[in-house]
């Protein structure tokens, strides 16, 4: 009885962690096809999951495919050319949307998410955050090994490489790699007297990045 009992357990416990584990391993999949009024279908139609921005766009035959690691409650496509609509989520996998004449709301909140874009409209077309300083922050020089200098700055420390601040808080060079270019919203250099808050450190200047 005993033996019967224990290979109960290990069957109960192996049951459990496998099923813990697909749970985790589970994706929500959408896709679907957005078009206008006239049945033309849009391309590049951007995707925001529950207000989040998401990274893939309608393809050019207006078919989109998402997957989540959670379920949403709204999802929200912009057209630039067409405007914004929403959808609230229902549990289906297959999601069609048609652009009609948007509500007084929409477009209330299609202008917020106009003048966000055009904080910082070219974010999304970098792959990382060098190619991001490289070609959107001017005073900024990024080499092929990914040092960067600021023009006209010199350093007391030794070091050419400014300071890096992310959100008011000083991190390493190593830590800005991590920073996914879709999350900035604006790159601030500072040198000479404006770096001198930061004292010597701030002498080959100082790169401030704000994210959303």
């Amino acid at each position: 009885m005993k033996n019967i009992l224990k290979v109960m357990l290990v069957l109960f416990t192996v049951t459990a962690a496998s099923s813990s584990f697909a749970q985790k391993k589970v994706k929500i999949k959408i896709s679907g096809f957005v078009k206008d009024s006239l049945n033309r279908p849009i391309e590049d139609c951007v995707i925001f999951i529950d207000n989040k921005k998401q990274n893939k766009q309608t393809n050019r035959k207006g078919y989109y495919s998402l997957k989540l690691r959670k379920t949403p409650k709204v999802i929200t496509f912009y057209a630039p050319n067409y405007g914004l609509t929403e959808v609230d989520y229902n549990n289906s996998r297959n999601i069609d949307v048609t652009f009609n004449k948007m509500s007084s709301k929409l477009k209330v909140k299609f202008a917020a998410l106009n003048k966000e874009e055009k904080e910082n409209p070219n974010r999304f077309r970098y792959a990382n955050i060098y190619a991001y300083l490289r070609g959107r922050v001017s005073g900024v020089q990024v080499f092929p090994n990914n040092t960067i200098i600021i023009r006209g700055t010199s350093s007391l420390l030794g070091s050419s490489e400014p300071l890096f601040v992310l959100n008011n808080a000083v991190i390493s060079k190593n830590n800005i790699e991590s920073i996914n270019p879709s999350d900035i919203k604006s790159v601030r250099v500072l040198k000479g007297s404006e770096a001198s808050l930061y004292g010597v450190r701030g002498a080959a200047g100082v790169i401030k990045i704000t994210t959303y």
